[in-house]
């Protein structure tokens, strides 16, 4: 406690002296980048801004180590960019806005959600008018927010679960129904080694209603496909998830499924042809390493826009 109120302090009188004494070494150091295409299933990059579009450096008023799990949304007003960043005093993620005109080049506001536990996966959406969060809270539970005064003003409205142990919650409408897939960690019991990834999946009738798991849930277990790496896409018809692929390393590359059927009683997914769907590459500095995130939007008929991040 003394440690994390002396870093605070230090922070407050010289953010130059804070990361020239404090370490600010963090094992992946994640970046935002932007990619738009003709369509979902082949977002390449953008040709106009510079990549990066948002980094740890542009963050003002927490010190970051760095920023992730990017989530987009467009109002009037322009564009809205959700994404965790880790607060170094303390080294939990809080969440973190920024704004841009075009989608293209974007301005670092401010945090605008933080609490006494680690927030990640700011998973934005908007419902009959109202702006929602489920931001990932692994060691609270899982828990609906909503904006007061978007993008700021965030607060609980319900838990879906107020139990630990669940990761990178993804909620979509289709079918009638409000679904979500969550991502849990089980220990098993007849092997050693770290715990399974499971991917769990629950209905509702109405957001604030009542959420009850499928029959088939968990839909995929393993840590190369369970645990959910962005927006789930509903196209048309067409349902589309992405997950991390963490078998040899965490956030190594992004794979992509197609949700072939969905249902009170059946559950069925397809691997997209593209696999993985995003990966490092060793000439793009800033995701040399990997890409574990993307948040996806359709601004046109041949249009589409998307948040992605990367580590080095």
């Amino acid at each position: 406690m003394l440690k994390r109120l002396l870093k605070s302090l230090l922070w407050r009188i010289s953010p130059a002296l804070f990361y020239r004494y404090v370490n600010s070494t963090v094992a992946q150091t994640f970046s935002i980048g932007i990619l738009t295409a003709k369509d979902l299933l082949s977002l390449g990059d953008h040709p106009k801004p510079e990549q990066p579009v948002m980094t740890k450096d542009k963050v003002h008023d927490v010190p970051a180590g760095f920023v992730a799990d990017p989530f987009l949304h467009k109002t009037d007003r322009g564009w809205y960019m959700f994404f965790e960043t880790m607060n170094l005093i303390d080294y939990t993620g809080v969440i973190g806005v920024a704004s841009s005109d075009d989608g293209q080049h974007w301005e670092y506001k401010n945090t605008v959600l933080k609490e006494n536990y680690h927030l990640a996966y700011p998973y934005v959406f908007e419902h009959e008018q109202h702006h929602y969060m489920i931001p990932d809270a692994p060691t609270a539970g899982v828990f609906l927010y909503r904006a007061e005064k978007f993008p700021f003003g965030w607060q609980k409205v319900k838990p879906i679960f107020d139990e630990p142990g669940f990761s990178d919650s993804s909620i979509f409408f289709a079918n009638d129904k409000w679904w979500l897939l969550t991502c849990q960690y089980i220990e098993q019991v007849e092997q050693e080694g770290e715990p399974q990834a499971i991917l769990r999946l629950l209905s509702a009738n109405k957001l604030v209603g009542k959420w009850t798991e499928h029959p088939m849930s968990p839909v995929a277990s393993g840590s190369d496909i369970a645990r959910p790496a962005g927006r789930v896409q509903v196209v048309g018809d067409r349902i589309y998830r992405f997950a991390q692929d963490c078998s040899v390393e965490y956030g190594k590359t992004v794979r992509g499924f197609e949700i072939t059927k969905i249902n009170s009683l059946v559950y069925s997914e397809r691997e997209i042809d593209k696999s993985p769907f995003l990966a490092g590459d060793p000439a793009s500095p800033w995701r040399a390493g990997g890409m574990h995130h993307i948040d996806a939007h359709q601004t046109g008929r041949d249009e589409w826009i998307a948040c992605v991040d990367g580590w080095h």
